[in-house]
C-alpha cells in the first residue's frame, strides 16, 4: 500500500528484513536466508503431520513453490509458521496456537483468516456434514455471489486491505467463479481423504485437523470464487495441507496398488509443477 512507510502494511517482517540486513546488504543472502526460515517451518510442518515427508516436501515444490516461495515471500512465511502451529489446534492450546497467529500476522496480515479456525476445528465433522457443508457453499456461492462480490468489495474498500484484489479496475479482481477448475480438485481431494478415512486416521498424525483445515480452505475458496486472486490468496494457508494429504494416498493402498497410486499422483504433481512454470 502506498501509504505504508515499509512498503507493506507488516512491521513485524519489515524488522525481520532490518535484522538480516544488519549483517550483509546482499540480496542474494537476504533470499537465501528467508528461505531458511520458511523451508524450516515448512521441514517441521512434515516431520510432525506427513507420513512421507519427502514426498509431501515434492508436493510442495510442485504446487506451491513458484508461485508462493519465489513471489510471495511474506505470505510464505508466515502461511509456513501457521500450518506448523496447527498442532496446538488440534491440542485445543488456544494460547499458543494464539501465539503464533500474533507472529504469523506481523509476517501478513491475512494470517488472521487462521484465528476463526480454531473454533472451526471444534465442530465434529462427518462425511455428512463435510457433503452438506461443501453443497451449502456451492448454493451460497450461486445465490448470492454478486452479495458476497459487494460486501468484500466494500470492505476492502473502507478498511483499504487488499485494494488490487477488489477494485473494479483491477485485472486481478474478476474470477470464474464456480467454473475455477481448483474448486473442483479441491473437492475431489477433499472427499478422497475423507472417505479414506477409517484406512488414514489411525496411521495419519492429526488426521481430522488436517481434514478440517482443508474443508475451511474449500469453503472460502467456493464463497470467494468471484474475485480471482482473492479467492486463491484467502484459501492458500490451508490449502497447503495438500503436503501432508496426498502422500497418506499411498498409505492407503495395498503393495500391489501403490505403484498406480504412485503413477497417478506423480502425474498431477508433476502437472501442477508444469502449468506454474508455463504461468
Amino acid at each position: 500500500m502506498q501509504d505504508d512507510p515499509y512498503g507493506y502494511a507488516e512491521g513485524g517482517f519489515y524488522f525481520l528484513s532490518s535484522f538480516i540486513r544488519t549483517f550483509t546488504a546482499d540480496y542474494t543472502i537476504y533470499f537465501l536466508l528467508i528461505s531458511a526460515i520458511t523451508f524450516f517451518f515448512i521441514y517441521k510442518s512434515l516431520r510432525v503431520y506427513c507420513v512421507y515427508p519427502l514426498i509431501g516436501l515434492c508436493v510442495y515444490i510442485s504446487r506451491f513453490l513458484l508461485d508462493r516461495n519465489m513471489m510471495q515471500i511474506r505470505a510464505a512465511l508466515a502461511i509456513a509458521v501457521i500450518v506448523y502451529a496447527l498442532q496446538y489446534v488440534a491440542e485445543r492450546n488456544f494460547k499458543k496456537y494464539f501465539i503464533y497467529i500474533v507472529i504469523g500476522s506481523l509476517l501478513h496480515h491475512s494470517i488472521l483468516l487462521a484465528l476463526p479456525f480454531y473454533w472451526f476445528n471444534k465442530i465434529p465433522f462427518s462425511r455428512k456434514t463435510i457433503c452438506l457443508a461443501i453443497a451449502g457453499s456451492y448454493v451460497l456461492a450461486t445465490l448470492f455471489s454478486p452479495i458476497i462480490f459487494d460486501k468484500v468489495a466494500a470492505f476492502s474498500a473502507i478498511y483499504n486491505i487488499a485494494p488490487s484484489y477488489t477494485s473494479d479496475t483491477s485485472p486481478y479482481t474478476s474470477g470464474k467463479g464456480l467454473a475455477n477448475p481448483m474448486i473442483y480438485y479441491q473437492v475431489v481431494v477433499l472427499l478422497a481423504y475423507t472417505y479414506m478415512e477409517r484406512k488414514l486416521v489411525n496411521m495419519t498424525p492429526y488426521y481430522q485437523t488436517i481434514r478440517n483445515g482443508y474443508l475451511y480452505s474449500t469453503i472460502i475458496l467456493i464463497l470467494m470464487s468471484s474475485f480471482a486472486s482473492l479467492s486463491g490468496r484467502t484459501s492458500t494457508i490451508f490449502a497447503t495441507l495438500e503436503i501432508f494429504m496426498i502422500p497418506t494416498f499411498f498409505a492407503a493402498f495395498k503393495p500391489k496398488g501403490k505403484l498406480v497410486a504412485f503413477f497417478g499422483i506423480g502425474v498431477v504433481v508433476a502437472g501442477f509443477f508444469y502449468l506454474n512454470i508455463i504461468q
